[in-house]
């Protein structure tokens, strides 16, 4: 009886552990109007933030995905540098939401400044957008604690949803 126990004990370990190691898909959203974001900048910003989750080894979709880093841009100081070649600084607050897009559930999220220098407001943008770096330890950390909380969500609430799936089929 006790070696039975113990390995209904071990089962249990190794498929919490294949739990904790599954692939999660995550989309990038940037909402439409998000002040002096060009569609370059928004694509840029894509592209880093889909280079982050790949080098967690996660799964990225372009779309259609249930949970995706949702990404909120905020001009926070843009002054003009007066001389003979006038440069344009941006201070811009990047705020970064990993959730279900499609319940609107927010598992985690991250917050960083960054600054930009250009000839006019686009390309100062573009410049601060380019202080992104998919290596930042902060941002792969961000990354692997939002998927780590997806799955501690549908660990606590797997029983619900499945009673809820059932009522909906009946």
């Amino acid at each position: 009886m006790k070696k039975f126990l113990i390995s209904i004990y071990m089962a249990a370990s190794c498929m919490l552990t294949h739990a904790q190691n599954c692939d999660i898909p995550i989309q990038v959203v940037i909402p439409d109007g998000i002040e002096g974001m060009t569609p370059q900048s928004a694509n840029y910003m894509k592209n880093i933030l889909r280079r982050v989750l790949v080098s967690g080894n996660d799964v990225t979709q372009f779309t259609n995905s249930q949970f995706g880093i949702v990404v909120k841009s905020d001009i926070v100081d843009k002054h003009i540098i007066a001389g003979a070649p006038q440069k344009t600084v941006m201070n811009l607050s990047l705020t970064l939401y990993i959730g279900d897009v499609q319940q609107g559930t927010l598992f985690s999220s991250y917050s960083m400044d960054v600054n930009g220098v250009g000839d006019n407001d686009t390309k100062a943008y573009n410049s601060a957008i380019r202080r992104l770096n998919a290596q930042n330890r902060n941002l792969t950390d961000f990354v692997a604690n939002g998927k780590k909380k997806i799955i501690e969500w549908y660990d606590n609430n797997y029983h619900t949803i499945i009673k809820r799936r059932k009522l909906l089929h009946l």
